[in-house]
């Protein structure tokens, strides 16, 4: 777990070739550390990775596709600093300090909304 970030930041791109994601935990926390990645339309990948941007979702996990999903992700424009931090800008909203922030407001508001006085 302590090395994970020092894995994902150093690929070229992630592959994720899952048949079932609930979610993507992997292919957010690759974005997170600003490595693309290229996925299978699995889970909700395709409503965090950014075709062109930061990376390519493909619409099954048969190589073929994970491989042409790879040559586009290589085939951008070289890979710079600042395009690393796009990447990893792009998945800001998920850090565990938003989604805390975000459960904090909806509990708040539900309390408000019950401990609001009955006219």
């Amino acid at each position: 777990q302590v090395d994970l970030a020092d894995y994902y930041s150093a690929a070229d791109v992630c592959v994720v070739p899952s048949y079932y994601e609930s979610f993507g935990l992997v292919p957010l926390e690759a974005l997170a550390c600003g490595t693309p990645v290229v996925a299978a339309d699995i889970g909700e990948v395709k409503n965090f990775i950014l075709p062109g941007t930061t990376g390519c979702v493909v619409r099954t996990n048969m190589p073929q596709n994970l491989a042409f999903g790879i040559r586009q992700v290589m085939n951008h424009p070289p890979y710079t600093f600042e395009a690393a931090l796009a990447v990893r800008e792009s998945v800001r909203r998920y850090s565990w300090e938003n989604v805390a922030g975000g459960i904090i407001r909806e509990f708040n508001s539900v309390l408000a909304h019950w401990m609001s006085p009955v006219a």
